[in-house]
């Protein structure tokens, strides 16, 4: 399939959808992704499809998918976070609580779990969560970065450092890891491994 396939394959889905076909608009992006499996924007396409036809568990299974397997694509990532903010919060865990029953100890699935309840205010099943997902996989850069985070708004900069630390030997030198760091060694009152952290 060429370039130009695609674009025709974008461009056909995109009218039958707008015309709410979305049955027909998954079946072409069916198709086209058994014959063009590594582009991650057709597998972003297929979950917008079966949104409109309010098929969240398979629509959410599908960007799940889509993540794993595309991890570096962005637009993944941002179709996801408007599937859990269009569906909201508490729907979002409903869904993710099936996800786990039926996908078991699957890490990604697991530290969306931990986000979703951090965002609604339980730090200590987050953290548990998100622990589990370094559990099954301890090299899990997202992870760490969201248990140091879960940790730092619960005010436990103490617990924040470990996951810090990983997380910038893991993924590099990112400036806002390194901010993190030295922000817990302030409030640890390491003020030289603060100012080394910031150098």
């Amino acid at each position: 399939m060429t370039k130009a396939d695609l674009e025709k394959v974008f461009q056909t889905a995109r009218q039958l959808l707008n015309r709410s076909w979305a049955v027909e608009a998954e079946q072409l992006v069916r198709t086209a992704i058994a014959m063009h499996p590594g582009t991650p924007e057709l597998q972003d396409l297929l979950g917008e499809c079966l949104l409109r036809q309010g098929r969240w568990m398979d629509s959410l299974a599908v960007l799940m998918d889509g993540v794993r397997a595309f991890p570096e694509d962005q637009g993944l990532k941002l179709r996801l976070g408007q599937f859990l903010a269009g569906e909201g919060l508490h729907t979002a865990m409903e869904v993710f609580r099936q996800v786990e029953e039926s996908h078991g100890s699957d890490p990604l699935v697991l530290l969306e779990i931990a986000m979703t309840l951090a965002d609604l205010g339980d730090p200590a099943e987050a953290e548990r969560y998100a622990t589990r997902a370094l559990e099954v996989d301890e090299d899990y850069y997202d992870a760490w970065i969201e248990l140091a985070h879960i940790r730092i708004d619960a005010g436990d900069w103490r617990g924040a450092v470990q996951p810090i630390r990983r997380a910038i030997d893991l993924g590099g030198a990112r400036a806002d890891l390194w901010v993190d760091l030295a922000a817990a060694y302030l409030h640890l009152g390491f003020y030289g491994e603060a100012e080394k952290a910031l150098d």
